[in-house]
């Protein structure tokens, strides 16, 4: 794959910003909301394209990893929502499109584009290895804790009476530290003009609709 130009990643970036603040637009207003609502899967599926657009290619050992990563997360996903060991007590809406065992495949996506990101982030700062192990998992719960006050407005998933509990995080803590930690292990280059990005997008969108729908 052919380095993109500097232009081309900006032409990228401006691209990214427009598409979730048109999502943030239609999903306030009530007559598109479930319109957008549904697009979730694409929403996902071009997230994790776009990162790929500037991916460096490193053979079939990162290629082995990104798979085992969308595939173990479905599993642990499927075991929590069967059991609430993991989590808690919860399930999936239908925004996340076609399931296997009550959970979303394309959940696996976009645990594999969140932990990619948060590595390429603490990649991209020289600093010890221990905080880059320790950093890039927080990065995710972080993420996770804005996330999840919207979740339910976006037919995501839905909480036991509707409390999210501590042990959602914990949980998140332990599987983001062991996903992110196989890719920094394995050192797996993550380095990525779009990846903190799309964090920091992302990440916008969500606490967007938090204070639209929950604080304002």
């Amino acid at each position: 794959m052919m380095e993109l130009s500097a232009i081309k990643i900006k032409i990228i970036k401006i691209f990214i910003a427009v598409f979730y603040l048109v999502g943030v637009i239609g999903i306030v207003l009530p007559i598109t909301q479930e319109l957008f609502i549904s697009i979730f899967p694409v929403a996902i599926l071009l997230s994790f394209f776009l990162l790929m657009l500037d991916y460096n290619k490193q053979g079939s050992k990162a290629l082995i990893i990104f798979f085992g990563i969308i595939t173990s997360s479905i599993i642990i996903e499927a075991i929590g929502v069967k059991t609430g060991i993991l989590f808690g007590n919860y399930r999936y809406g239908s925004a996340l499109g076609l399931e296997i065992a009550e959970t979303p495949l394309l959940i696996g996506v976009n645990w594999l584009v969140l932990s990619y990101c948060s590595v390429s982030i603490v990649q991209q700062f020289k600093i010890s290895n221990s905080i880059k192990y320790l950093f890039a998992p927080m990065l995710m719960v972080i993420y996770d804790v804005v996330m999840e006050q919207v979740a339910s407005t976006l037919d995501m998933w839905y909480w036991q009476d509707d409390v999210i509990p501590l042990q959602n995080y914990l949980g998140w803590f332990v599987i983001a530290s062991l996903f992110t930690s196989i890719l920094l292990g394995f050192k797996v280059n993550a380095i990525n003009r779009i990846a903190k990005y799309i964090y920091i997008v992302q990440f916008v969108f969500f606490l967007s609709l938090h204070l639209i729908f929950n604080v304002l």
